[in-house]
């Protein structure tokens, strides 16, 4: 990526002091001459913009200020983008504006006009939301990026021609991207937002497209073929207030380099810190405390000296990770045995997994595939303890960190803030007398579990009643169980505005807004309930926390009213419509459920032609999330749709609802394959 350095140029000659210094040296035989003014040089503006963009159009204007705010200077855009302005040699802040007098871009002249000052109009792309199952759809171009937190926005970009592209960024944010695999599910790559340079805060990424992804074996063209990545703050990026940043994306030639795309390694020796000096592997030995698990909000500090991270300082208490026991707040298994099920256990059926993860080079493009199996399954399980623990290298907190995030599925973890979730299998050695941490809840005047502690695999047993969760920063989640014994609606809800305050039934997720949803993405609020429609024989699971990880006692109410609504269709997920093969007119308001049974088993096509449509199928029962395919999942025509194979004599549930959250008319096409 070309960057623009400002220079300050400066003279010193016979009579005419350089900027900036004190004095000139003048011989005896020199006399001062007049001075000379300043002549005005021309400056060249330069408006760039995606291909096919009028200016003319967008009404934009260029305006120079001088140091003190003032407009010196105002022109009009024309196609050609370019304009000049002949004014002294000076520093000036040029904007580019919209006819409401909006600023666009922003940017610096030097003292010369040695070179053309360039403004960027960036576009808005045509379609998509920028999330991970409804990508930003992008061409060649220039476009204007959002930036929110730590929070990652997608992009599916579809190139027109094969060769190189380069995706680069620009702006005071220190942002990276990572390349990830848009695949029907649309579970990307494990990210790790470090663009692995300190002083560059933009990323440089050469994407490959080869000719057989445009074009098919058989001639045809794959006009749905992209390229998928996403762009967030860096890792390292202190200020996250910026915003935005500019993202383009260009041709750079028709090169195709295959053979430099992907790199495969197998790890097979682990980090330096597990051998002697012999290179043998030297086992942790057994230690004295309680192990216990690190906080959420513990900070992990790395120390050069063992190469082991630390809880709260270098010489702190070491940070462990269990491998060969199962860890009690991520897995239902160990660590070593995702790799490798074991043959002689009839109970372990789960297919061997390969631990991998994509790590991309941001100035080459290039990909580097390292699978951790073996360092897994062999070498650190060797060197564990009685405990099945072994201290967190530099490799495992790498691994872990982008391991948990793609285990954003499982309910162990999924309630945790996601850059906290690398932590969940982490311990360490509690020495001295174990503080739970916990406000005292002693005078609570309030109901009380029948049975159970509060942990994951024990929680407690409630009711209907008024509780009180006592929320320790080492515990992780207080837990609940809660059994239906008759249809209805249930209430939960709390008045603490730090709340962190999840329901899950049968794998769907409830906030305290009241809303059905993924409890990955979704903005847990504080104050507030939520009610849940539930049916006789429903378990639910309620976790509690708090916002900031810190010991809290929260109360909340759990109440319930039986249903005694009709068995009219009406929409909802409890009475939903009928739905058949081919075109349906669809109506509601914010959302309408409707039932679909397939006569024949087979590959079905549900899609609609409006844009701002959001289409969900289910299985079994609408208050089941155990099939999903979304918007977008693996349809991509004209508007939005999906694939799914269903099967005869099943029942299915189509969940229409609109962006706008408004009255809604649209069309929803039903096609089964041939």
């Amino acid at each position: 990526m070309k960057k623009i350095i400002l220079t300050a140029l400066s003279v010193c000659a016979v009579g005419l002091c350089a900027a900036g210094a004190t004095a000139c040296d003048i011989s005896e035989d020199d006399s001062p001459s007049a001075s000379v003014p300043a002549q005005p040089i021309t400056y060249i503006f330069q408006v760039k913009a995606s291909d096919g963009v009028s200016l003319v159009e967008q009404g934009l204007k260029v305006v120079v200020y001088d140091k003190n705010g003032n407009s010196i200077a105002r022109m009009g855009v024309d196609d050609s983008g370019e304009r000049t302005r002949n004014m002294l040699p000076d520093e000036y802040v040029v904007r580019l504006e919209n006819a409401d007098g909006e600023t666009l871009y922003e940017t610096t002249t030097t003292t010369s006009a040695d070179e053309p000052v360039i403004l960027y109009f960036a576009s808005v792309p045509a379609k998509g939301s920028g999330s991970e199952y409804d990508a930003y759809q992008l061409q060649e171009g220039i476009y204007s990026v959002a930036l929110s937190g730590k929070t990652e926005i997608f992009y599916a970009f579809q190139p027109s021609k094969a060769g190189t592209y380069r995706i680069y960024s620009m702006g005071t944010a220190d942002v990276a991207m990572q390349a990830y695999e848009g695949s029907d599910s649309f579970l990307h790559s494990p990210t790790l937002y470090d663009d692995k340079s300190a002083a560059d805060k933009n990323f440089v990424s050469n994407v490959q497209v080869s000719p057989s992804d445009l074009m098919g074996s058989d001639g045809v063209a794959n006009d749905d073929f992209r390229k998928y990545f996403s762009v967030a703050y860096a890792d390292k990026a202190t200020d996250l207030s910026i915003g935005s940043c500019l993202l383009f994306i260009e041709y750079v030639s028709e090169e195709y380099s295959p053979d430099v795309i992907v790199e495969n390694i197998k790890l097979t020796k682990a980090d330096e810190a597990l051998y002697d000096e012999n290179g043998n592997i030297v086992p942790y030995g057994t230690q004295s405390g309680t192990l216990t698990p690190a906080q959420y909000n513990a900070e992990f500090v790395y120390n050069e000296t063992d190469r082991y991270y630390h809880i709260g300082s270098k010489n702190g208490p070491v940070a462990l990770m269990m491998f060969t026991k199962t860890p009690e707040r991520l897995l239902d298994q160990p660590f070593n045995k995702i790799a490798n099920p074991d043959p002689n256990d009839p109970a372990d059926n789960a297919n061997p997994a390969t631990l991998h993860l994509t790590f991309t080079d941001p100035e080459t493009g290039k990909l580097t595939v390292k699978e951790y199996n073996t360092l897994i399954n062999e070498i650190y399980p060797s060197a564990v303890n009685e405990d099945g623990v072994y201290p967190l290298t530099q490799e495992m907190y790498e691994f872990l960190y982008q391991f948990v995030v793609v285990a954003q599925n499982d309910i162990n973890v999924q309630n945790v803030p996601k850059e906290l979730r690398w932590k969940a299998p982490c311990y360490y050695y509690e020495t001295g007398e174990i503080v739970d941490n916990k406000p005292d809840v002693s005078d609570w005047t309030g109901d009380t579990p029948t049975a159970g502690n509060g942990g994951m695999k024990t929680p407690f047993v409630i009711a209907n009643g008024n509780y009180v969760a006592a929320f320790g920063s080492a515990s992780g989640i207080v837990y609940y169980t809660y059994s239906v014994t008759a249809d209805g609606e249930l209430t939960v809800s709390t008045d603490n505005a730090k709340a962190n305050l999840y329901i899950i039934k049968e794998g769907q997720a409830s906030s305290t807004s009241g809303t059905a949803l993924d409890s990955e993405t979704a903005e847990v609020i504080g104050a507030g309930s939520v009610v849940l429609t539930v049916k006789t024989g429903d378990t639910l699971s309620i976790q509690v926390a708090t916002t900031d990880w810190g010991p809290a006692a929260i109360e909340f109410t759990v109440s319930y009213n039986e249903s005694t609504s009709g068995g009219e269709t009406d929409g909802s997920s409890e009475r939903p419509y009928t739905i058949t093969l081919g075109e349906t007119t669809v109506s509601g308001i914010n959302l309408v459920w409707y039932a679909f049974t397939p006569a024949e088993s087979g590959t079905y096509t549900f899609s609609t032609l409006d844009d701002n449509t959001v289409l969900y199928l289910y299985n079994s029962t609408a208050d089941a999330v155990s099939f999903k395919d979304s918007m977008n999942s693996n349809y991509r025509g004209e508007g939005i749709g999906f694939h799914a194979n269903l099967q005869t004599g099943t029942t299915y549930y189509l969940q229409v609802s609109e962006l706008s959250f408004e009255a809604f008319t649209l069309t929803v096409n039903i096609v089964k394959a041939a």
